[in-house]
């Protein structure tokens, strides 16, 4: 069930192809960097339209209807809370788990078309080809279930949050990072928290994102832990996972605590501190109460 939440979240904040309908336009002039410059076609503040992403999604997947009614209800209630602005060369996504902003170019554009890519993790790197229609106000994410993901223009302008880099470095040696927190621990009496995940785990970003904007997990955390992000992509770390005794069979994301000498204190599996399409706050508070430095 997280695999298919996680899905369903991924699918609301981003997609792999974006299919705007549209009428053949005259071509604006290119504006910003990259092979093509911008389009100010794609400029402006986009709002995701609940009621045909769900009727699109049952017309394509008649399947669906044979699921519960609570996870049919769980379905329709991911949608219609996105909002994407354009603006350029940034992109921002305004979702569940907060604002996340990635740059983008423009690879390839038309009468009718333009062809992007972003720094989105989701995207892997994947161009993504946009169609105009209806003088660009309205468009849609193709899913690998065939069904779109339908946005609608709301505006003409907007300006993307400040872009933030990932969450979890996909670089980062994860023994040496805990080796760095360790020190950090035992010097100001802290316990170290490791958590699991991935960039395109849209649990982890929420987590993530949970850490830093709920007052008081965040003082928490700065007053007892030290927070290291261990990226799992690919089997990135997997020496970290082993020593650990393997905590990612768990899901993402998967919670580690160590005392300041390195002791494994616990594994925590998320999922216990969800509650619908978020983690609960004082479930979470109350697990890092719970295993702090008394």
């Amino acid at each position: 069930m997280r695999a298919l939440k996680f899905l369903i979240t991924a699918i609301g904040m981003a997609g792999a192809v974006l299919v705007l309908r549209a009428n053949a336009e005259s071509l604006p002039a290119n504006t910003g960097s990259g092979p093509f410059g911008d389009d100010a076609r794609l400029h402006g503040t986009w709002s995701q339209n609940r009621e045909m992403t769900v009727s699109n999604a049952f017309q394509s997947n008649p399947g669906l209807t044979n699921a519960s009614p609570e996870q049919i209800q769980r379905f329709k209630d991911v949608f219609g809370h996105s909002i994407l602005i354009i603006s350029n060369g940034l992109m921002t996504v305004r979702a569940g788990m907060g604002d996340q902003t990635f740059h983008y170019q423009v690879l390839e554009r038309g009468t009718n078309y333009v062809i992007i890519h972003n720094d989105d993790p989701l995207q892997k790197g994947r161009a993504i080809r946009i169609h105009f229609a209806n003088a660009g106000q309205g468009f849609g994410i193709v899913t690998s279930s065939g069904y779109e993901v339908r946005f609608d223009r709301i505006s003409a302008a907007g300006t993307p949050s400040p872009y933030r880099p990932p969450a979890y470095d996909e670089s980062a040696d994860g023994l040496q990072q805990i080796s760095d927190a360790l020190v950090v621990g035992k010097k100001e009496g802290k316990r170290v928290l490791l958590q699991f995940g991935a960039n395109w785990c849209g649990w982890c970003l929420m987590l993530h994102q949970l850490f830093e904007t709920d007052k008081d997990i965040a003082a928490e955390l700065r007053k007892n832990y030290v927070v290291v992000m261990i990226d799992v992509n690919q089997s990135h770390n997997k020496q970290v996972d082993a020593k650990y005794g393997n905590p990612t069979r768990f899901g993402l994301p998967v919670i580690v605590i160590l005392d300041a000498t390195g002791k494994q204190l616990t594994t925590k599996n998320t999922s216990e501190m969800e509650e619908g399409n978020h983690h609960n706050p004082e479930k979470v508070l109350g697990f890092l109460k719970e295993w702090s430095v008394k």
